[in-house]
């Protein structure tokens, strides 16, 4: 029984060799595969990364083009709202300019009835107040400096004080500007001093 103890026992690590073989012949093989898929398996969360960066680009992208359209948009409303403000302010400047005419001209008005009168000043300043909201200011009043982006020189005048040089002495017209941007320069006579000799 010993022998076939033995035997068996011969046979039986012949067998574990034989498949400890097989085995490392089998991690082999798997250690291969694993490395393989290892590569694929990198090469293709590279081709993931790289597709996601893309995505991240062009979804940036499009969010930086709609920002910046709807600056452009807010841009042109803004812009195209005080070209309107403008070409209505433009279009009232002869009536502002006739209410004007008529103050300056007391005889026709003291003439006149003081209800009427009360009503005449009460219509100009009323519309005058709403041209204000819409951001009107009346520019070129006497003793201003001279500055040719407010103000049309229409004739000059012989001042004897220097520091009346190149003021505004005599308003003709009004000018207006609307938004810090000038619609109409006031007509003005500028002093010029001269020195006697």
């Amino acid at each position: 029984m010993s022998d076939e103890n033995n035997q068996q026992n011969k046979d039986s690590s012949e067998e574990d060799i034989i498949m400890d073989d097989d085995i490392e012949l089998s991690l082999e093989d798997s250690a291969l595969d694993f490395q393989d898929k290892v590569k694929k398996l990198k090469s293709k969360l590279k081709d993931i990364t790289k597709e996601k960066e893309e995505y991240l680009n062009g979804w940036q992208r499009c969010r930086a083009d709609f920002v910046n359209a709807k600056k452009a948009t807010e841009r042109d409303r803004t812009g195209l709202m005080e070209t309107i403000t403008e070409s209505l302010v433009k279009d009232l400047l002869p009536v502002l300019d006739s209410f004007d005419l008529a103050f300056q001209n007391n005889g026709g008005t003291n003439t006149a009835p003081e209800v009427w009168r009360q009503g005449f000043s009460g219509i100009y300043s009323k519309m005058l107040d709403a041209l204000q909201r819409y951001g009107l200011r009346q520019i070129g009043e006497i003793g201003e400096k001279f500055d040719i982006k407010k103000h049309q020189p229409v004739a000059m005048m012989d001042v004897g004080e220097e520091g009346l040089d190149d003021t505004v002495t005599e308003v003709f017209q009004k000018g207006y500007m609307v938004n810090e941007r000038v619609i109409r320069p006031a007509k003005v006579k500028v002093g010029q001093f001269r020195k006697s000799e």
